[in-house]
């Protein structure tokens, strides 16, 4: 039914402009957590958990430049 494909869009564009806070907020503090923890307004441990929940992770390439990569 419309009503419930709507609330689940309405779930998954939450998902994805939290997903880019986050992002945003590692990228701005230079993948410092306890620095992006401060500008959301969160711990650590709630940013690590996020951070999992999305599959955000950071690799680091032979050219010393950070990459985020997706989980599996």
């Amino acid at each position: 039914p419309p009503y419930l494909r709507a609330l689940f869009a309405s779930e998954e564009r939450k998902q994805a402009s939290e997903r880019e806070k986050i992002l945003g907020a590692l990228r701005a503090a230079g993948w410092n957590r306890n620095e992006a923890a401060r500008l959301l307004g969160c711990s650590r441990m709630t940013l690590y958990r996020k951070m999992v929940k999305y599959e955000l992770f950071v690799t680091t390439s032979g050219a010393g430049t950070r990459d985020v990569t997706m989980g599996a």
